[in-house]
């Protein structure tokens, strides 16, 4: 009982703060998603409030699912991997590298099967159209790994958050 009062007042003024936040970028508009959001206009009215504060709250929850999934991939692939830690370190430059191949290896989104859309043949192997990934989600058959799109860019599913965070 006492957490979901503590629940409840804490979704009420994240809401009050979105709202704020809405009203200060149609005073104050910039180029980031939430002033485009409250700048769009359907049939000469803004969009609703209660669907922007939802979907801003919805984003926010994506955000940070995939932030500390991705984060966490990274982080034990280079514990488990200590020559290629040893060159993150060495070369800060490499970190970006690294994320995308985390990203790439052992992406944050736990229920999006990768799949062949069309018949194809990769190191030799042919892979037939609708194969989804291997039990283990990381190694083909083959012993090679066939190239998996970029977290976030498989050709059904198009992250929104993927842009903006690359924009980091």
């Amino acid at each position: 009982g006492e957490y979901i009062k503590y629940g409840m007042e804490a979704s009420k003024k994240l809401g009050t703060y979105f709202k704020g936040l809405i009203d200060s970028r149609r005073d104050y508009p910039g180029t980031d998603l939430i002033s485009h959001l409250a700048a769009t206009e359907i049939d000469g009215e803004y969009l609703p409030e209660e669907i922007m504060i939802s979907f801003l709250r919805q984003l926010m929850a994506a955000a940070a699912d995939t932030t500390y999934r991705s984060t966490g991939s990274l982080l034990l692939a280079l514990v488990q991997n200590p020559a290629q830690m040893a060159q993150v370190r060495a070369d800060r430059s490499m970190v970006p590298a690294a994320v995308e191949e985390a990203l790439r290896w052992n992406g944050p989104n736990t229920f999006s099967p990768r799949m062949v859309m069309r018949d194809v043949t990769i190191g030799g192997l042919d892979v037939p159209r609708h194969r989804g990934d291997p039990p283990d989600g990381r190694e083909h058959p083959s012993g090679d790994e066939p190239p998996h799109p970029q977290a976030g860019q498989e050709e059904q599913h198009q992250c929104r958050g993927r842009v903006g965070a690359q924009q980091r």
